[in-house]
């Protein structure tokens, strides 16, 4: 005779037993249920927001309908012989699971008046709709949001107009300061030009004692060939230009003067400057 190893239990089920197996049931039926129309259905991210509040009134009809809730059948005894814990607690499991598709089947009446009190049903065209049970919450709610639709987007519409005339208000504002900064540019204007004639006026006087100054200071040896200092111009960075002229012909006095001269040129305006 040819003996074999033993199997585990878990090889010699179906996979759906197997998963019975793995899985420890609550202590009633009642309480699967409790679980699938309380945890499971309000974990959803539909009602994570304003309808979670509807899970303590689902909890409590469900307490409600589960009051006079059948017994569960009794348990089947087992007794293995020692070392076969592992398969007494698999066959504990197995005898739960099988008790509870008896009360299940058993009950049926039972189970669907608790689903029509707790969760109810859509009323068919003509019926009164019902606000007890969850969908009669949810379609009351639902009727509710229908009807503050136009008020919802009218609401929104005003928002959007009150958006629009805020911007537009500033809109007239600000042209109205860009209209009163346009008059204060004017004027501004006048004041570059009072500048721009003041220091003109202050050039000419300027070059006049420049050149006063330097007839002073430097005569030349060949009269018949001075220069005279007509212009003491300035750039923007400080620059300096002397402008003299002899026989009716301008020129810069770095080019035809000699450095006398032009010594002397440079003495007049600084000195000129310093009055």
């Amino acid at each position: 005779m040819v003996y074999s190893r033993p199997r585990r239990i878990d090889a010699l089920v179906t996979p759906s037993l197997q998963a019975e197996l793995s899985v420890d049931l609550p202590a009633h039926p009642c309480d699967l249920i409790r679980k699938a129309f309380i945890d499971e259905l309000f974990e959803l991210d539909s009602f994570s927001g304003e309808l979670a509040g509807l899970r303590t009134e689902t909890a409590n009809a469900l307490n409600e309908a589960a009051k006079q809730k059948p017994a569960l059948p009794g348990a089947t005894s087992i007794s293995l012989p020692t070392g076969c814990e592992a398969l007494v607690e698999a066959l504990e499991r197995l005898d739960l699971a099988l008790r509870f598709a008896r009360w299940r089947r058993e009950n049926d009446a039972f189970v669907r008046k608790i689903i029509q009190n707790v969760l109810g049903r859509r009323p068919k065209e003509g019926e009164p709709a019902e606000q007890v049970t969850l969908i009669g919450k949810l379609l009351s709610l639902e009727a509710t949001v229908v009807g503050a639709e136009p008020i919802t987007k009218a609401l929104v519409r005003c928002d959007r107009l009150k958006n629009e005339s805020k911007r537009r208000r500033a809109a007239q504002k600000r042209i109205a300061e860009y209209e009163i900064a346009s008059v204060a540019l004017a004027n501004l204007m006048e004041l570059g030009n009072l500048a721009d004639q003041q220091v003109d006026q202050l050039r000419s006087t300027l070059r006049g004692d420049a050149a006063n100054w330097r007839s002073r200071i430097y005569v030349s040896s060949f009269p018949s060939t001075a220069h005279e200092l007509v212009d003491t111009s300035m750039g923007r960075k400080g620059q300096l230009g002397l402008l003299v002229r002899a026989g009716g012909v301008s020129a810069p006095a770095q080019h035809v003067s000699n450095a006398s001269a032009l010594r002397a040129s440079l003495v007049g305006f600084f000195f000129a400057f310093w009055e």
